[in-house]
């Protein structure tokens, strides 16, 4: 769910991040999800769950979309193109 949120961060941050940090976001953005369908779960009493397996997912979601563009843009013909869009 999060593989475009891990691809948009290069393009908004120009400064360089690691694995750790996206990680780290990826974790609290998905960790904000669940508490939100934890919290209508117990107020609303709707069908949604909260699961220990979607916080992985979603983490290492947003950790492999941040690898395909770290490895796009050690190529040259990528990069050029990649770079006109960067804030």
């Amino acid at each position: 769910m999060l593989i475009p949120f891990g691809i948009y961060i290069p393009f908004l941050v120009k400064n360089t991040i690691s694995v750790k940090r996206i990680a780290k976001l990826g974790f609290f953005l998905s960790l904000s999800f669940e508490l939100v369908q934890l919290i209508i779960r117990v107020t609303l009493g709707s069908g949604r769950s909260t699961d220990v397996n979607d916080l992985l997912a979603i983490t290492a979601g947003a950790v492999i979309g941040y690898l395909i563009v770290s490895k796009l843009f050690k190529i040259h013909l990528f990069r050029n193109n990649f770079q006109k869009f960067q804030l």
